[in-house]
């Protein structure tokens, strides 16, 4: 895993040299860019900058509107939220809990993760039971989580889950996750 380390790419000025140091930068290399064409090797090195910046603002950017959606989702009302999520084949999470089975519904970090999961309840008419990392601070833990089980969902705590998510899915119910977060 090259993130974090420094890269001094040879002969990175074009070719497999320049392939090379974007691949370690997108990895998170802090790449040198060395080549005997020097206004080659340095145009390289500040393409390679400005798309790391480009990505870190966007970064950023999502973070923030995260944040601000989870602050104002309360106040969204089940036509808004019914316009901003698609749910594509629900018929077939109705089936299952129809049928007494339980049902995972997993997603990662991508776009509004906590507006999923608070307005997939909402969207769905039924609750989930979701799957949360304990926050190291307690009281902004405890504010988080208030929000999240306003729209009636409840949460479970990663941290020795494996009960909770087998009593939620013996009682048919639905237990939702994100796939790219660890203990």
């Amino acid at each position: 895993n090259p993130s974090g380390h420094v890269a001094i790419v040879t002969g990175g000025g074009s070719g497999l040299g320049e392939a090379t140091a974007r691949t370690l930068a997108g990895k998170g290399a802090k790449v040198a860019v060395l080549d005997v064409g020097m206004e080659r090797a340095e145009k390289v090195a500040a393409e390679i900058d400005k798309e790391i910046n480009r990505i870190i603002k966007g970064c950023y950017k999502n973070v923030f509107t995260v944040i601000g959606e989870f602050l104002c989702m309360q106040k969204f009302s089940d036509e808004k939220m019914r316009k901003i999520m698609n749910i594509a084949n629900k018929e077939l999470l109705y089936e299952r809990l129809k049928n007494g089975k339980g049902v995972i519904l997993i997603s990662a970090h991508f776009g509004n993760w906590e507006l999923t999961a608070y307005g997939g309840a909402r969207v769905l008419g039924k609750n989930l039971n979701v799957v949360v990392k304990e926050q190291s601070n307690k009281r902004l833990d405890k504010a988080i989580n208030e929000i999240r089980s306003s729209s009636g969902n409840k949460m479970i705590e990663m941290r020795g889950s494996l009960r909770g998510i087998l009593s939620a899915l013996r009682a048919g119910e639905i237990v939702a996750m994100l796939g790219d977060q660890a203990a």
